[in-house]
């Protein structure tokens, strides 16, 4: 059961945390589709640096989440308004983080077909690069003394 704790950690208030950091990770996920959809890979790098302090702290309040529901005791007591409030915070903090993982898969996608793109038009550029390389070394050849002879020796 969940419990209020007499120690630093309060639960309500670490899973109060953890959704506003998740809240924080979906805006920042909503830009970074945007980011990649218009080609900006430099807000792109931005915001993925932006991120990572904020999974950091994800990942320190989870933990201390779980340090808390391990050192429980059995008693739960009878505060029914902080046993409802957690458990509507966790199942909040869950349903977000549903939503990031969606935008995050979203993003991985995103990311391939730009790439894809890319790697396509760098393909086609290098062609065309060659074709007028091609083309240019056949001209100087041909400026450098190819001349035909119309003279008839008839």
């Amino acid at each position: 059961m969940i419990l209020p704790m007499h120690g630093s950690d309060n639960l309500a208030d670490l899973l109060h945390s953890q959704v506003d950091l998740l809240d924080r990770l979906i805006e920042i996920g909503q830009v970074q589709i945007q980011a990649i959809e218009n080609e900006r890979m430099s807000e792109l790098l931005s915001l993925l640096s932006d991120k990572q302090p904020l999974l950091n702290e994800l990942g320190d309040t989870a933990e201390r989440i779980r340090n808390l529901n391990d050192n429980s005791s059995a008693n739960c007591g009878d505060d029914d308004l902080y046993i409802q409030r957690c458990r509507l915070l966790k199942d909040d903090a869950t349903q977000r983080f549903e939503q990031l993982f969606d935008l995050e898969r979203e993003s991985e996608t995103l990311l391939c077909k730009s790439r894809d793109q890319i790697s396509q038009r760098l393909e086609a550029s290098s062609h065309s690069m060659t074709a007028i390389s091609a083309y240019q070394s056949g001209s100087v050849i041909q400026s450098q003394g190819g001349r035909l002879d119309l003279s008839s020796d008839s």
